[in-house]
């Protein structure tokens, strides 16, 4: 139905347009010239209000089940499972071609085990699960996750939207504005300001599968102080499945150098 109401805008402003084109060699009278504009600036509002309303539905469609993702940053990648309604998630983030760094994250409604490789830490063993007592860190943003039904941050990205056109049947792309507050990523206050204006339009693609939620998400940080350009690749699917999370045999507690981290 919004795709008729906005069809049928065009259709509107086509034809205003063509009858108005024989008042003289330049499309008419100034007032009429300005009232076609207005009418343009209308439709292409109207179409951006309707493009950014489904993309965020889809969006809201996706954490609403489970599902499987894919994750890839400039170096780093990666991926895991989200499964809202057994509160269980999954991250696995690898820095590097080489796998030297490593962080492996599992979260079983209040308990919450990582396993961190590649990291030279007091007391740390790579090859071993810790348990972590959740009571003790702030926040899971130190492990690359702001929302456990959320991990790769993609609901906090699709509110930072700035311009946005649909470019096919379920593919969308505009541009972002970091500075209204994304934590996708560490894209968090201090990285929108390193960006400077380059935070206002930062570019992005998304397109949505045939049941309406979120199939894949585009977008490059533009190169900012001694970052270089990075693009970011988000994949989702299999949604609905099921993926059970075994408890670690073996968890330890962690050094306290791990909470130190887990502190930011």
């Amino acid at each position: 139905m919004k795709a008729v109401v906005v069809i049928g805008l065009v259709t509107g402003l086509l034809l205003t347009t063509a009858g108005c084109s024989g008042d003289d060699d330049k499309g008419g009278s100034p007032a009429a010239r300005a009232s076609r504009s207005a009418q343009a600036a209308a439709v292409a509002s109207s179409a951006a209000a309707v493009a950014t309303g489904d993309l965020n539905t889809a969006v809201q469609e996706l954490t609403k089940t489970s599902y499987r993702y894919t994750l890839k940053a400039g170096d780093a990648a990666g991926g895991g499972t989200v499964d809202p309604s057994v509160k269980q998630s999954s991250l696995t983030v690898t820095i590097d071609a080489d796998e030297d760094f490593k962080t492996e994250v599992l979260i079983l409604d209040t308990e919450l085990y990582v396993r961190i490789s590649g990291l030279p830490l007091p007391g740390l063993d790579g090859q071993k699960w810790l348990k972590i007592d959740r009571s003790k860190i702030k926040s899971f943003s130190a492990l690359g996750i702001q929302d456990v039904d959320d991990p790769s941050g993609v609901k906090t990205l699709s509110k930072t939207i700035a311009t946005i056109q649909k470019t096919g049947d379920r593919s969308y792309k505009g541009t972002l504005d970091l500075t209204k507050g994304s934590t996708a990523f560490g894209l968090d206050e201090a990285a929108a300001k390193a960006l400077g204006e380059k935070a206002k339009a930062v570019p992005f693609e998304a397109t949505v599968n045939a049941q309406g939620k979120l199939a894949t998400w585009k977008m490059t940080i533009p190169a900012h102080g001694t970052e270089k350009e990075t693009p970011f690749e988000l994949t989702y699917g299999e949604h609905g499945g099921k993926f059970p999370i075994d408890k670690p045999a073996g968890a330890v507690e962690p050094p306290a150098a791990v909470y130190d981290i887990l502190q930011a």
